[in-house]
């Protein structure tokens, strides 16, 4: 109907502006170590270790914020629990453990 002109070359230019704005603030996931943690967690249930001397703050933290930021359920363990309870209990349900990521 002649209504509307050609918007081509305006949708590349503007692919073109948001493949280098993409190249500019993602960076690649080689390079990005918060990225390959958050495609190591995704959809998987974590559990955090840590030594209750120096992080058990720090593992606190990072559990809550994978629930409030990533609405997703975690799990933390202090040493050295792990040293054998901990341990046994990885055996089974292999079913359930194959989504668990430590």
């Amino acid at each position: 109907m002649g209504l509307i002109k050609d918007k081509k070359s305006q949708v590349d230019e503007t692919l073109e502006i948001l493949e280098d704005l993409k190249k500019e603030l993602l960076p690649e996931l080689n390079n990005n170590l918060a990225k390959k943690i958050a495609l190591n967690l995704f959809d998987r249930f974590a559990v955090i270790y840590s030594s209750s001397e120096h992080f058990d703050a720090v593992v606190t933290r990072f559990r809550g914020q994978l629930a409030e930021n990533a609405k997703t359920l975690s799990s933390s363990m202090f040493l050295p629990e792990m040293n054998h309870n901990e341990i046994v209990g990885w055996q089974y349900p292999k079913k359930v453990l194959k989504n668990f990521v430590v």
